[in-house]
């Protein structure tokens, strides 16, 4: 049997974790958290894997799939995703427990943002939600091109992290899966165990395991109207007639609604087939006011509201590397300072330029004196001198930028005005936005290098278009 152990603070893993506390249970075993004394003291989580199966063949094939899924989780590499550090074998009394090493994430959940809300008789607002998928789907169709599928999407299961408020997705349902399957097939109760959360999860995955990208974005879709409505999804799904009943609690514009009832088609050939479809159709960020509702009820996804908190809590958590954070806060007509926006002309650039410019005069100079000494009259040389001055009018001003970059950047600042829009809160909204996209860049800030510039010049490109878009 794999055995789950109930650790104690100040217990020590592997010469390396040392237990903080415990931060809860499941059924397949428990969770606490640790620091890492190998890595400045860094806290992190550890996930236990022990399910109840009894018998050497059944323990070997449990433990074969646990490695074999955690492999694949060891594999992803997105600075919203779980860093899993790795799988930690426990031995004691005679007996071995598996654990997930995770980096530890400081942040809240969705979910406790909008009981927090719902407290104040407010929800998500339109633009919110829109911005959250924005941030959120770069992520799935990254996972979704690796071939892994969450499984268990909501918004207990999404984190806004407090250092740059990207959403971060926990808790991949795929080793719970493997938990449940080898309980069904080697316990004598065969009670077959669906790993996902009733109204989150579509119909064939809840009933018959079957499992897609377009499972997944299901999810986002009824977590979207989970945010949006206050209501859990369970309660305004109508299963008798496979139909959302969500247009009697929220009011979304013609775009989001369509958006959001091709998602949570009930035919998974009628929805959007990969998370790059969805961000193609998806209308700019918005500045909606978060609407108030006069009957607010908390959310609760777990049948033990005490356990349920500790997760939801606690359970939350991966610490990526830092990243400059720094907000852009100018609205004037000039290029800002932060990086992505920023134009500058490198040294070695201007240099090249100017030594152009100096050998191509010194060249001109001889050409005049032997022109002169053939052509007294000074035909030849009027004709020279018209054709050397439009040489030297077509080379660059090396300490000029270009002027369709500062126009740009005026242009930009002065609709953001017109349009009564925060200039700082916009250009976040852009980061997040190109960011999302890049996630190889780790959220690094753009340089004035020559490497950056096309990156420098995609992000203007891309905060144009959000722009556009919202004043449409």
């Amino acid at each position: 049997m794999l055995e789950s152990s109930l650790l104690s603070p100040g217990n020590i893993l592997g010469n390396r974790y040392e237990i903080v506390r415990e931060l809860g249970r499941g059924g397949f075993g428990r969770s606490y958290l640790a620091i890492d004394r190998n890595k400045f003291h860094e806290k992190c989580v550890l996930k236990e894997f022990a399910p109840q199966v009894h018998g050497q063949a059944e323990l070997i094939k449990a433990k074969e799939l646990f490695e074999r899924e955690a492999g694949v989780l060891y594999k992803l590499r997105h600075p919203q995703i779980p860093a899993f550090r790795e799988l930690l074998r426990v031995h004691e009394n005679q007996s071995e427990s598996l654990l997930l090493v995770q980096d530890y994430i400081e942040g809240e959940t969705y979910l406790s943002k909008l009981n927090h809300r719902l407290s104040q008789s407010r929800v998500f607002s339109e633009g919110e939600v829109v911005e959250l998928l924005h941030t959120l789907l770069p992520v799935l169709d990254y996972i979704h091109r690796l071939g892994v599928i969450h499984r268990d999407i909501s918004p207990d299961n999404i984190i806004e992290r407090e250092r740059d408020r990207l959403p971060i997705l926990i808790d991949f349902g795929c080793v719970k899966e493997i938990a449940a399957t080898i309980v069904y097939q080697y316990s004598h109760a065969k009670v077959e165990t669906r790993i996902g959360k009733q109204g989150y999860a579509p119909e064939e995955q809840m009933m018959r395991g079957k499992v897609s990208p377009s499972s997944d974005l299901y999810a986002v879709g009824a977590t979207a109207l989970t945010l949006l409505t206050g209501k859990d999804a369970s309660t305004i799904y109508n299963p008798a007639e496979a139909s959302w009943e969500w247009r009697k609690y929220v009011q979304l514009s013609p775009e989001l609604g369509t958006i959001v009832d091709r998602l949570l088609q009930h035919n998974p050939q009628h929805r959007y087939q990969s998370a790059a479809a969805v961000i193609a159709v998806l209308p700019a960020i918005t500045n909606y006011t978060a609407p108030t509702i006069s009957t607010p009820t908390l959310i609760t996804t777990n049948s033990n509201p005490i356990a349920h908190a500790n997760k939801i809590s606690q359970l939350k958590t991966i610490e990526l590397s830092p990243r400059n954070n720094a907000a852009v806060a100018t609205t004037s007509t000039q290029l800002p300072t932060r990086d992505p926006h920023e134009w500058k002309k490198p040294a070695w650039q201007v240099t090249k330029v100017v030594s152009v410019v100096f050998f191509t005069c010194l060249g001109i100079s001889a050409v005049v004196k032997w022109v002169q000494a053939i052509d007294p009259i000074g035909m030849v040389k009027q004709q020279f001198d018209n054709a050397t001055t439009s040489i030297v009018k077509s080379i660059p001003n090396p300490f000029k930028a270009p002027p369709s970059v500062q126009q740009r950047q005026q242009d930009l600042s002065q609709k953001l005005k017109q349009l009564n829009i925060p200039a700082a809160k916009f250009y976040r909204q852009v980061d997040r936005v190109f960011y999302a996209k890049h996630p190889a860049l780790n959220a690094r800030p753009l340089t004035s290098k020559p490497e950056d510039e096309r990156l420098r010049q995609e992000w203007q490109d891309l905060a144009i278009e959000l722009l556009a878009k919202q004043s449409n």
